[in-house]
């Protein structure tokens, strides 16, 4: 059953997919090689949430619906 699923071909999450890559290593540059500021406390907290929203739709492109 979920073979099936590797079969199709899932172009469009490529960009949501790197997003998240992308936005996970921001936030982790921001918080261990930055400076402990507010400003770039408050970045990487933004990069966490964008990442967060691209694993999200990712997921929901691959889980498939049971109903």
């Amino acid at each position: 059953m979920f073979l099936d699923y590797l079969n199709n071909v899932y172009t469009y999450l490529i960009f949501p997919t790197l997003g998240f890559i992308v936005l996970i290593f921001l936030s982790l540059v921001s918080f261990l090689r930055g400076r402990k500021n507010s400003t770039n406390i408050l970045f990487a907290a933004i990069c966490l949430i964008g990442a967060l929203v691209n694993a999200d739709v990712v997921l929901i492109a691959l889980i498939p619906d049971k109903a």
